[in-house]
Parts: C-alpha cells; sequence; structure tokens
C-alpha cells in the first residue's frame, strides 16, 4: 500500500525520458531531462548514507518508476556499485520464501515521495491468524512524520487485514488541541 508524500501534481512531474523497460527509468547516465536524473539523487547524511530511511535499506537502481521514485528497502546480502549499496538479482531470496510484510519507501529528487508496507498475498489469505509489527527508526531523519511504528493484522474468521501506522504530525505539534481538532474535523469527512 503506497502511502504518497507528494500531491498528485508533484507525482506527475516524477518522470524519466529513457525507460528500461515499460515500468522503470533506466539508469542517470542515460537519462536526457533533469526530472530523469532526479531519480538519481538521495538525500545523504554528513558519512554518506542514505538519510530519512531505516538501517540496511539498499537501492535497487532499477527500480526507478514513473509518478512513484526510486525503491529501497532492507535487502540481506547487498553488493556495492559505484559506492552504492544496491539491490541485485544474486543478492535478494526467492520470492516464494516471502512471508512476512516489509517496508519499501520511494526516493526521489533527495526526498521520500512514499512509504509503503509491501504485504505478501499470503500474509492476508488463508486460515491461519497473522500478526507483524515493526518500530521503525531512520538514518539521519529529518523528516518528522515518517512513521515510527506499524502493524498489520489478519483474521481468518472475518477475513479483515488491519494496519495500523502511529508517528508524528508534519502539521500539528504533538498533543496539541490543534492537532486533536484537526483530527476531528478529518475524520467528519470535512478540512
Amino acid at each position: 500500500m503506497h502511502l504518497f508524500r507528494v500531491s498528485p501534481e508533484k507525482r506527475e512531474q516524477t518522470y524519466c525520458k529513457e525507460m528500461l523497460n515499460p515500468f522503470a527509468c533506466n539508469p542517470y547516465k542515460e537519462q536526457p531531462n533533469i526530472e530523469g536524473r532526479k531519480f538519481f539523487l538521495f538525500g545523504r547524511d554528513a558519512n554518506g548514507d542514505l538519510a530519512n530511511v531505516p538501517q540496511n535499506f539498499s537501492l535497487d537502481l532499477k527500480s526507478g518508476v514513473p509518478g512513484e521514485g526510486i525503491h529501497v528497502w532492507n535487502v540481506e546480502g547487498q553488493k556495492e556499485w559505484e559506492g552504492e549499496k544496491v539491490w541485485t538479482e544474486e543478492s535478494t531470496s526467492d520470492v516464494a520464501s516471502w512471508t512476512e510484510p516489509v517496508l519499501v519507501e520511494g526516493l526521489y529528487n533527495g526526498g521520500v515521495q512514499f512509504w509503503e508496507p509491501m504485504i505478501p498475498f499470503e500474509f492476508v489469505t488463508g486460515d491461519s491468524e497473522n500478526f507483524f509489527e515493526s518500530n521503525e527508526t531512520y538514518v539521519s531523519q529529518t523528516i518528522v512524520s515518517l512513521p515510527s511504528y506499524w502493524s498489520m493484522t489478519y483474521k481468518p474468521e472475518t477475513g479483515v487485514t488491519t494496519l495500523v501506522i502511529k508517528g508524528m504530525s508534519e502539521h500539528c505539534p504533538k498533543d496539541s488541541k490543534s492537532a486533536k481538532s484537526n483530527k476531528s474535523r478529518n475524520l467528519r469527512g470535512s478540512t
């Protein structure tokens, strides 16, 4: 489930002219326009590590998707490419062995475009109740509204999957009267 941090108008500006395949952008050096090159600009801390992503997240340089950004997630067995920890076909497990939700982020032009809990189909189907939770901390976090906790529960007796996401609001101070008031208005559908 992609949770976008930018407007639909900004997403329309997230594009590349040269495509690797129908879904993903060609590498940086093959992008003739600035919008395409922005897929390969990443926020970094003073040590050169990717900022605003959890520790051990890797870039998938072949996943620059128009409207989304470059995908990053925790991939075991990361490879180095031009000084970057990157995903390769050899460094990922077989998709069939994927049984629990994972967190994926989308980066573009130094920022975080989306935050995505990705859920395997097997987790939300079948006869067994499933639960997953994760507390997130981010390398050199500068975006206060990135979620600090998320969980997912599947109840087979109802077929209902529940996703819980917790974190600070970017717009309202924690525990303020204004934050509580805005939350109530949003629940009623007015803004």
